[in-house]
């Protein structure tokens, strides 16, 4: 009945737009129309048919709640489908709704593009290969980035490795005993040797952190994504020390004597976790610790074609 309504009041103001002379003439054409056409069997039937629908439409049954009509309807996402009579104004909404409506989808998270650049920082300095060091390390070959190398060897020593697995950036790293005897900690991939009696190691998917016999933090790695990785730390050579990441300094090296005697203060590094790792496995400071602040001049991005040999 509303939409018969509308149609109607649609024809009134299209007539009520139209010169007199001209509404006179159509209606007269639509007149001689229907007359010629009318009595032929399937118009009538046409006909039949609509007044049929439009009686059982009109007197669908529909329920009454508080004198309103309550629309039997379908929720479907943001989305209202009409499957049972309701008021006009809800018709014309649902038909706005279904027609102009998107189809419920569940929302996608956002992702990482695979083909961002690896990079890789070290304290206020990030470092992204390039030429055949990218090369190497998207090999999949593990590819030393920094070396020591020390006076009694013919080959330098990696410390960090770098290369790509899975789609991810990962890193084997080695740490030596303050004596230089054993090495005292060794990663690779995501299995790590701890040797060295009193020191902890704790670690979750994201990171892992080695403390000392002090429980002063010795070496942090952090995954920030698939494609980056944060190293800070310090690698004791047999005469010399050298630094990742302390405050502001990138690369710093101690030799002699104090570096024989240096033990790192309780704040070289911040810890990332909690500990005894025994009784706290896995569980991250909450909240995480600020970093040292940064530089201007530190925080730009190092193109880098061949690993960093380090004389220790």
């Amino acid at each position: 009945m509303v939409s018969f309504i509308i149609a109607v009041g649609g024809l009134i103001m299209a007539f009520a737009r139209t010169a007199p002379g001209d509404a006179y003439a159509t209606l007269a054409k639509w007149q001689f129309e229907f007359k010629k056409h009318a009595r032929k069997p399937l118009v009538l039937f046409g006909f039949a048919v609509v007044l049929v629908m439009s009686v059982v439409v009109y007197f669908w049954p529909s329920e009454v709640e508080n004198g309103t009509d309550k629309a039997l309807v379908t929720q479907l996402g943001a989305n209202t489908l009409s499957t049972g009579p309701v008021s006009g104004g809800q018709v014309a909404n649902n038909i706005i709704n279904n027609f102009y409506g998107s189809a419920p989808t569940a929302l996608r998270e956002f992702s990482e593009d695979p083909a961002t650049p690896i990079t890789f920082s070290i304290g206020c300095m990030t470092f992204r290969p390039i030429g055949e060091l990218l090369t190497s390390i998207n090999s999949g070959k593990p590819t030393p980035f920094l070396s020591a190398q020390r006076a009694d060897a013919a080959e330098p020593t990696p410390l960090i490795s770098l290369y790509v697995k899975d789609g991810a950036i990962w890193a084997d790293i080695t740490l030596y005993s303050p004596q230089q005897k054993y090495n005292a900690f060794a990663l690779r991939g995501t299995s790590f040797r701890k040797i060295a009696p009193n020191w902890d190691v704790n670690a979750s998917n994201r990171a892992i952190e080695v403390v000392n016999e002090n429980g002063v933090p010795i070496l942090q790695l952090v995954r920030s994504s698939n494609s980056h990785l944060r190293i800070d730390g310090l690698f004791r050579a047999e005469n010399s020390i050298l630094f990742l990441g302390r405050g502001d300094t990138s690369l710093a090296i101690t030799k002699g004597l104090e570096a024989k005697s240096y033990n790192p203060p309780p704040n070289f590094l911040p810890r990332l976790f909690r500990y005894p790792s025994s009784e706290y496995p896995r569980e991250m400071v909450e909240p995480l610790p600020p970093r040292p602040p940064c530089t201007a001049s530190s925080q730009g991005i190092m193109a880098i074609s061949a690993g960093i040999v380090l004389p220790l």
